[in-house]
């Protein structure tokens, strides 16, 4: 069951008075006769068939099938896999200590009962080639539950801290040298009593959770509220954070539901990671639980995750993909990761053609503006935004001059889910789009543009007449 079978209602909030959308005016059956006053040059345009992919290509399919069973990755100091035959091993998280030594965690039924374990490296990480491991020690021995156990971990300095579903929400601060001296105690915060947790943030900061209805939230485990994630992580059974310069978001998930994958931001729901569940298939495994190493190097960062193996005796092992970076796999989702520091908006940017139609005399390119923003138009998403008309006109509007697409940023169709495309440096998109402006282009959309988005130089080209 892939999770895009859910649409979602919602609409992510805009900024209000946030400039780059924009809207293209459509075009009524029949052109003016005559220019209007401000001597538009208009080009009939049709913009339904602008779905071929241009994006930064990423590993495929057949690059992951055989390297996604990277259990062999996670080994102890004889070679052997950290992942027992016969018991379940699942939710790992892979974190760096400040001495330079990597900490697993992860939970597992070793001893009968489920009981959390954690294994500090035999030698620091060099940033290349994962260590070795030593054998693995219960964290505490006071947990012994009957099934899998909900949990999220961090480093903190040369120590792992552990948040745990265990009478409430619980945590504790692990020496991975000597776990088993460790206790657990309730956290601060108690209003995400009754939560699930599912995974923590990157930076350690936020503990991901789904409430008894299956809501995704945010919370801070010395905190008092806790915060609704958007429709993005509702019903997830496991996510971990993709960080913005990965993503461009920093809201960004990577999420299982229901043994499938999924991309998501806030409210934003972006589609299964295809690649992945493909080679997830093909190798006979059903994911639990995923994860993100956070490397030094953003580019570098890991995504591990928990599987049920159904070719080998439908255990569940710890595995880490070894083609696939955490940014491959955002962009596998389909939409590229945009590196928004540097002054970019809160929230992506989108474009919606009118409804309303409209003859060529729009009343220069201030009546147009005013036609993108009438509330009334049944296609304005009324975020309380502020939205230009795709046109241009040389001195008027153009590359140079109030043009209303923003340089190097992403934009979606209006239902804030779909990516239309990302611009370049001068605020151009592209020849040929990754998918269509609108799902039912009208017949004729005028923008007095040619087809490199750039303002028509001839009457010939763009006149109404």
């Amino acid at each position: 069951m892939y999770r895009n079978n859910i649409v979602p209602t919602q609409t992510r909030p805009v900024a209000p008075k946030m400039l780059g959308n924009m809207c293209m005016p459509n075009q009524s059956g029949v052109m003016a006769n005559r220019l209007p006053s401000s001597s538009m040059w208009v080009l009939a345009v049709i913009l339904g068939l602008l779905v071929a992919n241009c994006a930064k290509p990423v590993p495929g399919e057949k690059e992951m099938l055989g390297k996604i069973k990277g259990k062999a990755s996670l080994r102890l100091a004889d070679g052997s896999t950290i992942s027992q035959p016969g018991t379940d091993e699942y939710s790992p998280y892979l974190v760096k200590l400040s001495d330079g030594y990597l900490a697993l965690v992860f939970g597992s039924n070793q001893g009968g009962m489920h009981d959390l374990y954690v294994t500090k490296s035999t030698t620091a990480f060099d940033g290349e080639l994962l260590p070795f491991f030593n054998t693995p020690q219960k964290i505490t021995s006071g947990i012994g539950a009957g099934s899998r156990i909900s949990f999220a971990a961090k480093a903190s300095g040369t120590n792992v801290v552990v948040y745990v579903n265990y009478a409430g929400i619980s945590s504790a601060t692990i020496d991975p040298t000597n776990p088993g001296s460790a206790s657990l105690s309730a956290i601060t915060n108690t209003a995400p009593s009754g939560h699930t947790i599912i995974g923590i943030s990157g930076d350690g900061s936020k503990i991901y959770s789904t409430d008894g209805s299956g809501i995704g939230h945010s919370f801070e485990a010395s905190g008092s509220t806790v915060t609704p994630f958007g429709y993005g992580m509702d019903n997830a059974t496991s996510a971990t954070q993709v960080r913005q310069e990965n993503s461009g978001y920093d809201d960004a998930i990577l999420g299982v539901y229901y043994s499938s994958t999924y991309a998501a931001a806030g409210e934003q729901y972006f589609g299964p990671i295809i690649d992945l569940d493909t080679s997830l298939a093909f190798s006979g495994l059903s994911i639990t639980g995923i994860s993100t190493y956070n490397a030094d190097s953003a580019a570098n960062d890991l995504v591990l995750f928990s599987a049920f193996d159904f070719f080998d005796g439908f255990t569940e092992d710890l595995y880490v993909i070894t083609s696939h970076t955490s940014k491959d796999l955002w962009d596998a989702a389909g939409l590229p990761g945009v590196d928004f520091s540097g002054g970019a908006p809160s929230f992506p940017l989108r474009i919606f053609v009118t409804n309303n139609t409209y003859q060529g005399n729009l009343g220069g390119i201030i009546g147009a503006d005013a036609k993108c923003n009438d509330v009334a138009d049944i296609n304005n998403p009324n975020d309380s935004s502020t939205y230009k008309a795709l046109l241009a006109v040389t001195g008027v509007r153009d590359l140079t001059t109030d043009w209303p697409l923003l340089p190097d940023n992403p934009y979606l169709r209006a239902d804030m889910i779909t990516p239309i495309e990302i611009t370049d440096a001068s605020g151009k998109l592209p020849d040929t789009l990754l998918n269509s402006i609108t799902t039912s282009p009208p017949a004729n959309s005028f923008s007095g543009m040619q087809t490199n988005w750039t303002t028509s130089a001839s009457s010939s080209v763009a006149n109404c007449d």
